[in-house]
């Protein structure tokens, strides 16, 4: 989205100085988001409250999809919204992970892994926007860029749906 965003929005927005506009609801989507996100996830656990996230992912990637399909703006800042309230959830991801590990000296090989993990999509992501760009036809391209983002959304969510939610005692209730 941060690659493909502004490409788009420069083809799709009324105005060229709006063209970038979609990138501003992607963070307002996460701003508004994390805490929501993480009260969610306190309260129905990591791995459910993760799942409205992946939802908020696919409703965002099939809205930009359409969006570029359909040459509306309006729909893309909505995606865009969407996914960025997904960011909001996968940030919880980190908390999940260390929750996980019954052993502290874990934590340094998980941080580098999350970390490891984050440098390889700043890679791929823009190939993957590109790669997309002309897969499906639309009037300004990038459709195909939301299709594939959809299926790295679902093979995440079939990763994820191996992770094992540990218990985890609430101190202040103890």
């Amino acid at each position: 989205m941060v690659f493909v965003g502004g490409l788009l929005g420069k083809h799709l927005a009324p105005s060229p100085k709006l063209a970038t506009l979609p990138l501003t609801a992607l963070i307002l989507g996460t701003a508004l988001s994390t805490i929501p996100a993480a009260m969610l996830m306190k309260r129905v656990g990591r791995k459910r409250g993760s799942y409205v996230g992946y939802v908020l992912a696919l409703l965002g990637t099939f809205l930009a999809m359409q969006a570029a399909l359909n040459a509306s703006f309006g729909l893309f800042l909505t995606g865009a919204f969407l996914l960025g309230a997904n960011l909001a959830f996968a940030q919880q991801f980190r908390f999940a992970v260390l929750e996980s590990l019954d052993d502290p000296n874990d934590f340094p090989t998980a941080f580098s892994v999350m970390m490891l993990g984050g440098i390889v999509s700043a890679f791929l992501g823009p190939e993957i926007g590109l790669s997309g760009k002309d897969l499906l036809d639309s009037p300004h391209g990038y459709a195909g860029s939301f299709l594939l983002l959809a299926g790295l959304i679902l093979i995440s969510m079939t990763v994820f749906a191996l992770f094992k939610e540990p218990v985890v005692s609430n101190r202040e209730g103890e």
